[in-house]
């Protein structure tokens, strides 16, 4: 079986991503001093969807 450089390229790259980045929280808890409001819930809906 003949393997080519880009599927290794591929394998480093996976790896070097899965150090730097984690998966996205499914619950993300409040920040001490940053509480949420429906203010911050409004602007964020904004300014992402």
């Amino acid at each position: 079986m003949l393997l080519s450089y880009e599927a290794f390229a591929d394998d480093d790259l996976m790896k070097a991503a899965k150090q730097n980045f984690r998966p996205i929280p499914s619950i993300v808890s409040d920040v001490k001093d940053n509480s949420l409001t429906r203010d911050k819930i409004e602007l964020g809906k904004l300014l992402l969807f």
